[in-house]
């Protein structure tokens, strides 16, 4: 990891923690970022199979459905304390990621997305019919477990310790996606999304290299799904839904595919405009849109582009 990128990790993680001790904020603003970090996780997980090795899929709702339900079921059937739920639910997504990679990932780049497409609604109808077990459209509640880590718990209903739990976890995946990009498979990740033949010319396996991203990033997406079970105590079909799978698409594209941080700056934008702007025009998604497709049209690389060149310009 460049000494810049951990410097910029470390002030991050300062600011976030002294922000939440002000008087001022609110545990409203709490829940807000604590979303905000959930969501960057999962932009962040997606942002690897993207925006480093060109795969676009719309199927990462399902690894999401899983990680919430993983969790959530089990808490409410075994009685799990939380890390081992959250092990659980990393671990059914683990499973699944490797089962779907190993055909999807072998397809072309117009038959991966179709393929994505038809396994997350297959997933959305399931989890949709299965009410016994998921809860369908009203979904399932949870109480959740203490974390324990032996000397001492804490209790995830406090909104601070919660967005403490959330900034860790956004931490400490953060510093891993970006030891891995910055590692020998990270920049070979960058060579499969500029010039995939010649990866193959110089001896890598395309295949092979495409599906340890695909994996990567859907462990990721499941873990984001299992904390935001943990953050709304809740899990619903409505998480397959392929809106969820739309959504980092649009995250890492506005904040600036192939850069990690892109994904928080494009899920803060994005709950800014669903919490606020909504508050003042119902119809807050024409903005968004609006905005989406201007940065789009005048900055390709998203909204770290504009910044990197302004920076540069001065």
């Amino acid at each position: 990891m460049k000494k810049t990128t951990a410097l910029k990790i470390v002030v991050m993680v300062i600011l976030a923690l002294i922000i939440p001790l002000f008087k001022d904020v609110s545990s409203g603003l709490l829940s807000i970022m604590s979303t905000v970090l959930i969501y960057a996780i999962y932009g962040m997980g997606y942002d690897i199979l993207y925006g480093y090795t060109n795969q676009t899929s719309y199927g990462h709702s399902l690894f999401l459905g899983l990680g919430a339900y993983g969790f959530l079921l089990s808490v409410r059937n075994m009685n799990a304390d939380f890390f081992i739920a959250l092990l659980i639910g990393v671990a059914v997504v683990t499973v699944a990621a490797i089962a779907i990679g190993l055909f999807a990932v072998r397809m072309e780049e117009s038959y991966f997305v179709i393929t994505t497409i038809i396994l997350v609604w297959i997933g959305y109808y399931l989890a949709m019919n299965m009410v016994n077990i998921t809860g369908g459209d009203d979904g399932l509640s949870m109480t959740l477990p203490p974390i324990s880590l032996g000397f001492i718990s804490f209790s995830l209903y406090d909104p601070l310790i919660g967005y403490y739990v959330f900034l860790s976890f956004f931490a400490v995946v953060l510093v891993v996606l970006e030891r891995i990009v910055s590692s020998p498979l990270g920049k070979v990740f960058i060579a499969v999304r500029t010039n995939p033949n010649r990866v193959e010319f110089l001896g890598y396996n395309l295949f092979y290299c495409k599906f340890i991203a695909f994996v990567i990033s859907a462990v990721i997406a499941g873990l984001a799904g299992s904390l935001l079970a943990v953050r709304f105590r809740y899990a619903s079909a409505t998480y397959f839904n392929i809106t969820y799978s739309a959504l980092p698409i649009i995250w890492t594209v506005l904040g600036g595919a192939g850069t990690l941080w892109g994904a928080l700056i494009g899920a803060a934008i994005y709950l800014l405009f669903v919490y606020f702007v909504s508050a003042w025009w119902a119809n807050y998604l024409i903005l968004f849109g609006a905005l989406l497709i201007t940065v789009m049209k005048f900055s390709p690389k998203g909204i770290l582009g504009i910044i990197k060149k302004k920076i540069s310009w001065g």
